[in-house]
């Protein structure tokens, strides 16, 4: 039943997906909103709420893999990643990416703002542990991600229409 209603949804779903991050990247995000949403099916109360479901799903394997592009691993002394197997230019470009994610971080307005920021998106963190570690509720850790995801996302902008 699941992969019925998931093929009715399916042609959006790739066309957000490819909007996001492209072709290949798009499929393969597709394949994996295929398989959450069978294993997150039965958490599905409302049937009438499939559609913003599988966005959410969709926004959720996104998330995922855009923090895979950003979670690397840095030398704590000198700020540079680690030898991954990269060629050099592809290395300067992920040290880039770093440091525009990092700069963006910093420039977020509010200090619990960056905290929830930096605990996310730099050390990828779930929800639960950002929680215990800051003293908030899951409502506020969620509201302070949002807003984070806006303001990064500005920053970003902004950064790469001066460059």
């Amino acid at each position: 039943m699941s992969f019925e209603i998931f093929e009715q949804f399916q042609a959006n779903i790739h066309r957000f997906l490819v909007s996001k991050v492209g072709g290949d990247d798009g499929q393969d995000l597709l394949s994996q909103v295929r398989l959450s949403f069978q294993e997150r099916m039965p958490q599905l109360r409302d049937k009438s709420q499939i559609k913003p479901f599988l966005f959410q799903i969709a926004r959720d394997e996104l998330k995922k893999h855009w923090l895979s592009q950003y979670r690397m691993v840095l030398d704590k002394d000198t700020g540079n990643i680690e030898d991954s197997g990269t060629n050099p230019e592809t290395q300067f470009l992920e040290q880039e990416r770093v440091a525009l994610l990092h700069g963006c971080i910093k420039a977020l307005p509010d200090l619990t703002l960056r905290r929830v920021a930096e605990l996310r998106y730099q050390h990828g963190q779930p929800h639960i542990i950002i929680r215990k570690h800051l003293n908030l509720s899951v409502d506020q850790v969620k509201k302070y991600i949002k807003k984070a995801e806006i303001g990064i996302t500005d920053c970003v902008h902004a950064k790469l229409k001066v460059s």
